[in-house]
């Protein structure tokens, strides 16, 4: 009986030492391939990397990963219109992740190609308005958003309004619905409530997402506006 107990204490020795060998292994490739990320676009500083799954070193050894999770805070991204946004936060799921165990534990990561990437990038309310054709700001009103700008209205002259509504995202354009507004200061006569919201309403641009994703869905928060994007087939150069 004593030497079985004995067998059992040294397997589970033996598993713990994989297991924490395993983990240590997986955060110094992790560390590596943030260190490389970081020295390239989105980011400008180096992201959180998780390489996700276990066991590590299976994954390692075959040079695929299932799943590595990228985030970062300080990500920049360009508009089509080529206004640029910076300090956004920035996740990602690589998922398919081709990096040869060589290559992840010396240093010698230059690329990386991925099967399939999620991700989603968040663009705060006081930086939305570099989305915009029109000199507006926006905030939100729990699930609702809101514009805030000048117009131009009969007998009344320029004045402040804003106008509430929501975001949908249609054939692949980002589309404003506002349903509801008012002025700042001053009541809104009935038959000028669709002169603000008309004056008010902006086309917004669409971001360019990271690592070639496009926009599948958009939802607003606390936080922002949350663009969601998937691509296929991306190879990612950290040389």
């Amino acid at each position: 009986m004593r030497k079985w107990v004995t067998v059992l204490v040294l397997v589970l020795l033996l598993i713990g030492a994989f297991v924490v060998a395993d983990r240590i292994a997986a955060r110094v490739a992790a560390n590596e391939m943030s260190k490389r990320l970081g020295e390239h676009q989105p980011f400008t500083t180096p992201p959180d990397v998780t390489i996700k799954g276990f066991p590590f070193i299976t994954q390692a050894l075959r040079g695929k990963y299932s799943n590595i999770a990228v985030s970062g805070d300080h990500v920049s991204v360009s508009t089509r219109a080529g206004e640029h946004i910076s300090d956004l936060s920035f996740s990602a799921n690589l998922r398919g992740a081709h990096l040869r165990l060589g290559d992840a534990l010396g240093g010698h990561v230059e690329e990386v190609p991925v099967d399939k990437i999620d991700g989603k990038l968040t663009v705060p309310f006081d930086q939305l308005d570099k989305l915009a054709d029109k000199n507006v700001t926006f905030g939100h009103a729990g699930s609702d958003i809101v514009v805030t700008g000048s117009v131009t209205l009969p007998v009344l002259g320029k004045v402040t309004g804003n106008a509430v509504g929501t975001f949908t995202f249609v054939d692949s354009k980002l589309v404003v619905r506002l349903t509801s507004a008012r002025l700042v200061g001053l009541p809104l006569p009935a038959n000028l409530v669709q002169d603000v919201i008309n004056a008010l309403t902006p086309q917004l641009d669409l971001p360019t997402l990271p690592y070639k994703l496009q926009v599948t869905e958009v939802h607003a928060s606390d936080a922002g506006v949350t663009f969601y994007g998937a691509a296929e087939d991306v190879v990612l150069i950290t040389s």
